[in-house]
């Protein structure tokens, strides 16, 4: 069985919850979280960022 991709949007909430402050600053700063995890290489043959 294949697993279903998850939602942007999910993944984006998964990192706001380090941060506090106002809702738009916040989901800015998620976003250059996520996008930095995900666009990280791999880690040795791991899969993934660092």
């Amino acid at each position: 069985m294949k697993q279903k991709i998850m939602d942007f949007r999910e993944v984006i909430e998964y990192f706001t919850y380090p941060y506090r402050g106002e809702s738009e600053e916040v989901l800015s700063i998620a976003t250059c979280s996520c996008l930095f995890a995900c666009s990280s290489p791999p880690v040795q043959k791991d899969t993934g960022g660092d």
